[in-house]
């Protein structure tokens, strides 16, 4: 049994008739997400990928939401090594055992990404290369994940998102599609991607926010100026 045999099983089961069993793709992640007991409604299934794209390497430069095989079984392979248990006498249920391992991993790394700065921080980083980078619309690309991303604390915390408590989600989520920020031809770039969630997590007292001495980019010292503004 090897990793490549679950993702030739995979490609399988969503399509009978595939012959180009090359890349996971948006249309096996219903599948995948129901046989890992996971949801496309949170972060779950991005949470799994992220440690599958950036298990060697964390960088990314292919198209959105794809996962070559190579990478997905060379992961795979190091978490689950051939012959060990894990991969025993599971193929007539579906391969159950090994989903059900797969999802103790995607549990683990929720802990890591909540507990961990250099984690959150290289799962953003992901968000932005997989997910974002090289769709047709970065800006709604973008505040879909910031919605489950950030909580603004009125809410309770839940699995698989609001790993950031941000008290002005929902003002900057407005500014980026306000015309002010279409105006002032800014885009949401991975600086600024990276850069909000620092902003968030930095409780930055507003009222002593120098622009002038920001390290933060331009979009972010003009938000904080709408927010002043309308104080």
């Amino acid at each position: 049994m090897s990793a490549e045999k679950l993702f030739d099983f995979i490609m399988t089961e969503v399509d009978p008739e595939c012959t180009e069993k090359t890349h996971i793709t948006i249309s096996h992640f219903e599948y995948i997400a129901e046989a890992m007991n996971l949801t496309l409604d949170n972060l779950s299934l991005y949470v799994f990928f992220w440690q599958v794209v950036f298990a060697e390497q964390e960088t990314y430069g292919g198209q959105p939401y794809l996962i070559e095989k190579l990478t997905f079984v060379k992961a795979l392979d190091k978490w689950l090594p051939p012959g060990s248990a894990q991969w025993k006498n599971t193929a007539s249920k579906k391969y159950s055992t090994i989903f059900s391992a797969l999802r103790a991993k995607v549990d683990e790394a929720d802990k890591e990404i909540r507990e961990t700065n250099a984690r959150l921080t290289s799962f953003v980083r992901f968000l932005y290369l997989w997910a974002v980078k090289g769709t047709e619309s970065l800006l709604d690309a973008s505040t879909e994940l910031w919605e489950s991303l950030f909580h603004d604390g009125s809410e309770p915390t839940k699995p698989f998102a609001h790993y950031v408590k941000f008290d002005k989600k929902k003002e900057w989520i407005d500014f980026v599609k306000s015309e002010r920020f279409a105006q002032r031809k800014y885009v949401v770039s991975i600086d600024v991607f990276q850069c909000i969630v620092t902003f968030a997590r930095s409780e930055t007292d507003l009222a002593h926010y120098d622009v002038n001495e920001s390290a933060y980019p331009n979009a972010i010292d003009d938000f904080v100026e709408t927010l002043l503004q309308d104080a």
